[in-house]
């Protein structure tokens, strides 16, 4: 089936697309950007930004909902990055 690496750094979505570019064939990458501090990590409660195949995202979606209850599917690989500065955007506005 093949592994899946998630990016949880905030970076570029040339950064993702570029990771996703380099990965061995097999290996899937999603940009997983998150909203939401340490209180969230803890009590599990972390909203997801993901950027990637929607099939590699339904294959992570058991662990990541281990520390996120809001997982949301953005596009392809990169929109995860690009929601991810629109959010801090906003929210520095």
């Amino acid at each position: 089936v093949g592994s899946i690496v998630a990016i949880h750094t905030t970076g570029s979505p040339e950064l993702a697309r570029e990771i996703g570019d380099r990965a061995p064939a097999g290996v899937a990458v999603l940009d997983a950007c998150f909203s939401g501090g340490p209180g969230e990590v803890a009590a599990g409660t972390l909203a997801l930004m993901v950027g990637g195949e929607a099939e590699a995202l339904d294959r992570a979606r058991p662990l990541l909902g281990l520390y996120a209850n809001r997982i949301h599917h953005v596009g392809p690989l990169g929109q995860g990055q690009t929601m991810k500065l629109v959010n801090n955007l906003l929210f520095a506005a």
